[in-house]
């Protein structure tokens, strides 16, 4: 335990010296980054820092100004890297619902990426259920995972102050996804017959064991796709949908 709390007050303070050009680390390598502030979004970006130093300054108040720093940073241009949870806009409104303390703190940027997210989920949506209902077999994985796509955004919609709507817009997708497209287009592949909603064609070399579809539940729903991340947390808020239930029609196998 006391290895973890320093490996983490060495990572905190590695963020502090880099987004205040200070040097307080007991380190002495260099050669270790924390990130790339001029990323966005949780996995790389300033409000992934900012949301490590925020949980970390309920019990020391002076990271708070680091805090401020960053989401101010990424504000500036996360909306341009994309909306997705781990690579855009919506890990900054993550980071700043988590580190407000008020219902006042960070309402200006909260409100607009709101918006913002709100306008592309229902863009997605619209697209998608276009897509399904045309019979074209083939869901790109950006419009379903967690990184980039509506899963992520139903994990920030979850944040306080919550979305239900959105949540519940989210789950029916996720949930349609686990129902069977027979293809009325060309087919994905010879004799593939009636492909799982979630099938996406497009993964990476390694992948395609799975028969094109990704492994990964970050990438991918293969263990059905909201159950893999964002139904479990949905139900634990209450959010759930009553279709979360049913058996999917195609088995995640496919």
């Amino acid at each position: 335990m006391r290895c973890a709390r320093a490996a983490l007050d060495e990572i905190a303070a590695r963020i502090r010296d880099r987004a205040t050009g200070t040097s307080t680390s007991t380190s002495t390598s260099t050669s270790t980054s924390t990130g790339d502030f001029a990323a966005a979004g949780l996995g790389m970006g300033a409000s992934g820092a900012a949301l490590l130093l925020s949980e970390l300054s309920k019990g020391d108040p002076g990271s708070r100004t680091t805090v401020h720093a960053l989401l101010a940073a990424e504000a500036g241009f996360a909306g341009a890297k994309g909306s997705g949870l781990i690579t855009g806009l919506a890990g900054l409104g993550f980071a700043a619902k988590h580190a407000a303390r008020s219902l006042g703190d960070y309402a200006t940027v909260r409100g607009r990426v709101d918006a913002a997210l709100r306008h592309r989920l229902g863009k997605v949506l619209d697209a998608e259920y276009g897509r399904m209902e045309s019979g074209v077999a083939g869901a790109g994985r950006e419009n379903f995972d967690v990184v980039s796509g509506v899963t992520g955004l139903g994990r920030y919609f979850l944040a306080e102050p919550s979305g239900p709507e959105a949540v519940h817009d989210v789950l029916r997708y996720l949930v349609a996804l686990t129902e069977p497209v027979k293809a009325l287009t060309e087919p994905v592949r010879a004799g593939a017959g009636p492909l799982p909603g979630w099938f996406s064609p497009r993964g990476p070399p390694r992948w395609t064991r799975c028969g094109g579809s990704g492994c990964s539940t970050w990438a991918s729903p293969t263990a059905s796709p909201g159950r893999s991340r964002c139904c479990p947390c949905a139900g634990r808020a209450d959010c759930a949908s009553p279709a979360m239930t049913r058996p999917s029609a195609v088995s995640p196998g496919g």
